[in-house]
């Protein structure tokens, strides 16, 4: 490395020694002092992203894990309701009736109001289906089965996406 007489001075005292610039005790001071205080802020910046970061990451998986158990919840009482609704349709005894009322509230809690309105079609066309057994009655009750599945499905589509805010 050759040191260019443009840019570096050599060092009065030894010949041996080259500067780039010649300052005194208080100038190295000062830029001491400077460059301590910009570390130092360097320093809390790092700590500020860091705790942010932590925080931003904390609630991302808050909301995942509140997704996972809503999903899962949803999709248990999806499950549950189907169920009742094929014993109901089995044997539409009054103790499977309060079982497929019972199922059917519980599903209308984890649903969109269009969704809702499916599935409590679907109860309904259950109920008259026992009553009364006309071809009309099995016709509807198969359209409202395959609305509150379409339904029931989209709900759960929804949740794939989930939103970190």
């Amino acid at each position: 490395l050759v040191p260019s007489p443009f840019f570096v001075l050599q060092s009065a005292k030894r010949k041996d020694v080259f500067c780039l610039f010649s300052f005194d005790s208080q100038t190295i001071a000062a830029i001491t002092s400077i460059t301590a205080l910009v570390s130092c802020l360097a320093a809390l910046l790092n700590v500020i992203i860091t705790w942010l970061a932590a925080r931003f990451n904390s609630h991302a998986a808050y909301r995942l894990e509140a997704s996972k158990l809503y999903f899962s919840a949803q999709s248990d009482a999806f499950a549950k309701f189907m169920a009742a609704a094929a014993a109901f349709r089995a044997d539409p005894s009054a103790e499977n009736s309060l079982l497929l009322n019972s199922a059917l509230s519980c599903a209308v809690l984890y649903c969109t109001e269009p969704s809702r309105e499916a599935i409590s079609l679907y109860g309904q066309a259950l109920v008259e289906l026992a009553h009364d057994r006309s071809d009309q009655s099995a016709v509807r009750l198969t359209h409202a089965q395959v609305a509150a599945q379409i339904a029931m499905q989209r709900e759960l589509s929804a949740l794939r996406t989930i939103k970190l805010k």
